[in-house]
């Protein structure tokens, strides 16, 4: 495993991309639910660990809100659906006021 301490680097700017590139992949390998608390030792500043652990709790977070956006999606389309379904429709040319069925059949019957 990589050390950020054993590594030298010229700048700030190395230290921070090899940060960043530590973390990307840790969060691949931690299924993004919680932060490994025994790889502790690869960060050399507590700064860093809480900044890889808000990374983590945000991008758990956003995982979340779109889980929920799309079940409400889900479940708003299903509600759609059921009351389509509900709906009974009546055919207008058939509809005479005051008629039954059988009534309208029968006229149906006589014009033919």
């Amino acid at each position: 495993m990589e050390k950020i301490n054993d590594m030298e680097f010229n700048n700030d700017l190395e230290r921070e991309n090899k940060f960043k590139e530590i973390v990307s992949k840790h969060i691949k390998t931690l299924n993004l639910e919680k932060p490994n608390y025994e790889n502790k030792e690869m960060f050399y500043t507590k700064e860093e660990m809480d900044r890889f652990n808000n990374i983590v709790l945000k991008t758990n977070e956003e995982k979340k809100q779109k889980e929920i956006a799309r079940n409400d999606k889900n479940y708003k389309k299903n509600k759609e659906n059921k009351s389509k379904k509900n709906k009974k429709y009546v055919q207008i040319d058939d509809y005479v006021e005051g008629s039954s069925k059988n009534e309208i059949k029968k006229q149906k019957d006589k014009e033919c």
